[in-house]
């Protein structure tokens, strides 16, 4: 599983896409990175190297036992 470390806090990304310029395509409040339709990554990862990720405490990243904030 793609994770990314940052001190104790982890993130789940993907990335689509082999080449073109980067596209981060980031998620809305508390939505994880399968929030974004399947056929849409798939379009744009045809000219983008599309970079998706789970917002912090959704999907399939680590939530942390103490509060955190946006």
């Amino acid at each position: 599983m793609p994770l990314v470390r940052v001190d104790d806090i982890r993130l789940y990304f993907e990335v689509h896409g082999t080449a073109g310029s980067p596209l981060v395509m980031i998620p809305g409040y508390n939505s994880p990175q399968v929030d974004w339709p399947r056929p849409q990554l798939e379009l744009l990862a045809e000219s983008h190297l599309v970079v998706v990720f789970d917002s912090r405490g959704t999907g399939k990243i680590y939530r942390p036992s103490y509060g955190y904030s946006m």
